[in-house]
Order: structure tokens, then C-alpha cells, then sequence
């Protein structure tokens, strides 16, 4: 070929397709796409664009969201737009090299000797919940056992807006309250109820879970789980805070009877339940900041080799 060049689909993604995007992404999620059956979009110019097209594909455009919702945000940017996106990492200043360095040998889910205490985490998002268990042991140091999403994906590497499989897809014909609300039991059964190995063959179990209720069209039913499940005590409802420079610190908050209060963090009343406020900006500092150490040095929070496939503990 001469004079080879680099191009793009013919579209403008700012200029096109609210719309669209959000009757095929509706689509999607019911389980309708087919060879035969694709979201019909507002009629379009036909000289947008002229690409080979899908049986019962209307326009190059709707095509195009097809393959953006089919094969993912980065593979559809990478392969079809040649504009890859910038890797998570990279953007952080996070050297992935140093952080599989830094991975352990050990069988996901297994617990390192020296630590004594697990808990639990769960990310509520409206598409799926990303949760994460981790082992802690003296000086802080913690190891990642497991995370992935509920419901499980099918690709080891997914984003929350392009998961193949969502919380209404496992939950059907509900509101987004008793769809979440479903959701969080199934994952919250399955967290609570797992024994894990310690490497010299004894087991423990998850002693502590924490569920994001910071998201404002989630907090009332969040905290009502929370509340009312059969294990009310192993969970809290945690609210992350922000703030400037002139922010008066969780730390600096008058202690309340009854409280417990740590850097960056204090269990206590919030809204008349008991919560886990913390100081997102410091603890997003925090891990940044162990992320490079060995994982003998205490503080150090690896993961393990398996971690790497996002899936449930087996």
C-alpha cells in the first residue's frame, strides 16, 4: 500500500447520539442484541458515513455504538478510532511493572500467616458493585486476597459503563432500589459466608464489611440494608469525605462517647445509625503511597499473582 495513513470511524461522538447511546446501551442490558434486533435510531444524514453494516443497523453511527458497546470502551477507542486511551495507571504515575514486582506467591483468597483480620469492601455503582476483600497484620501492612464485580464479567479487564453484565440483567422486572437491594444480599451472602484459608491450613472469615453509601441515590437504601441484615453488626455504611486545604480534618472532630476514632477514619453516629466516615483524600494518599513498598516491609499492601482475574473467590 502507498502512502499509508491512520484514520477513524467518520463520526463525532460529541456531536451525535445522546439519544442512541442510551436506547442501545437500554438494549443491551435487556439481552436483545441480535443479528436482527438493534435500537433504532432518530433519522440521520446517510452521508455521515458509509461503513459496511450490520443486518438491521440503520446508519455507520449506530454501528459504530454497536462496536463501542460490544467490544468495550478501550478496545473500540484502540481499534476503531486510534485513539487508544491513556491506561489508568499511567495516569496515576503508578508503575505497573513495580506493582506485579511486588505480587506474592500465593492461591487467591489465601490469607498470609502473619495476619490475623479480613475484611470486606463494596463500591456501589448503578451498572454492577465492585467489592474487594484484604488481609491486615501488624504495622498496617495489608494483602489484597480477592475483588472483582457482582455480577461476575466475562472479560478479565472491564469498566463499570461497558460491563457485559449488569445489576438489572441479574435482577430483572425491578426498580433500582429493590434491584441494588438484591444485589448487595446476594454479594454480602456470598462474602460473609466464605471460609478462607490461612497458608498454614486454618480458615477465617470476613469480620468486618463496609458498604459505599455516599452516593446519594443510593444512601437511603444502603443504610437500610445495612441496618436490617441478619449480620447488621459485621456491616457499616461508610461515607467518604473531601475537602480543601482550610477542611477541618476527620481527625480534629470532637470525640463523641462511644466513638472510635483513628487517622483518617472514626466509627460513630451518622444520620442516627453507626457509620464509618473517613478522609477519602488521605486514604487515597495512603495507598498511593504503599503501593510501591517490598511487600516484607511493613506497611505494604500486595496482592497475589491470581488477584489478576477479576472474578468470585473460589
Amino acid at each position: 500500500m502507498e502512502n499509508p495513513a491512520r484514520t477513524s470511524y467518520p463520526l463525532s461522538f460529541e456531536d451525535d447520539l445522546p439519544f442512541l447511546w442510551q436506547s442501545l446501551n437500554v438494549e443491551h442490558e435487556q439481552g436483545q442484541r441480535d443479528e436482527t434486533m438493534t435500537a433504532r435510531p432518530r433519522p440521520r444524514d446517510p452521508e455521515r458515513g458509509r461503513v459496511l453494516l450490520e443486518p438491521g443497523e440503520a446508519s455507520a453511527i449506530e454501528h459504530a455504538y454497536n462496536l463501542r458497546i460490544d467490544r468495550g470502551e478501550a478496545a473500540f477507542f484502540a481499534e476503531f478510532m486510534n485513539a487508544p486511551l491513556k491506561p489508568t495507571l499511567e495516569a496515576t504515575g503508578i508503575d505497573r511493572n513495580v506493582l506485579r514486582e511486588r505480587a506474592i506467591n500465593l492461591t487467591r483468597g489465601v490469607m498470609p500467616t502473619e495476619h490475623s483480620t479480613i475484611t470486606a469492601s463494596i463500591d456501589v455503582q448503578e451498572r454492577l458493585l465492585f467489592w474487594m476483600v484484604t488481609s491486615w497484620g501488624n504495622g498496617f501492612s495489608g494483602h489484597v486476597l480477592a475483588y472483582g464485580g457482582y455480577p461476575e464479567q466475562p472479560q478479565a479487564i472491564f469498566a463499570a459503563n461497558a460491563a457485559k453484565k449488569t445489576l438489572k440483567m441479574a435482577h430483572p422486572g425491578r426498580g433500582f432500589e429493590a434491584t441494588l437491594l438484591a444485589g448487595l444480599t446476594k454479594l454480602v451472602d456470598q462474602l460473609l459466608g466464605r471460609d478462607l484459608k490461612r497458608e498454614y491450613g486454618t480458615t477465617r472469615r470476613v469480620e468486618q464489611l463496609v458498604v459505599d453509601a455516599n452516593w446519594g441515590r443510593s444512601t437511603q437504601t444502603v443504610r437500610e440494608f445495612c441496618r436490617r441484615h441478619a449480620n447488621a453488626s459485621t456491616l457499616l455504611p461508610a461515607h467518604g469525605r473531601g475537602g480543601g486545604p482550610t477542611t477541618r480534618g476527620i481527625h480534629d472532630w470532637n470525640k463523641k462517647p462511644g466513638e472510635r476514632l483513628e487517622p483518617g477514619w472514626r466509627v460513630g453516629t451518622v444520620g442516627g445509625q453507626r457509620g464509618l466516615p473517613f478522609d477519602a483524600d488521605h486514604w487515597k494518599t495512603y495507598a498511593a503511597g504503599r503501593s510501591p513498598r517490598p511487600s516484607a516491609i511493613p506497611g505494604a499492601s500486595p496482592t497475589t499473582r491470581a488477584s489478576t482475574r477479576c472474578s468470585s473467590i473460589t
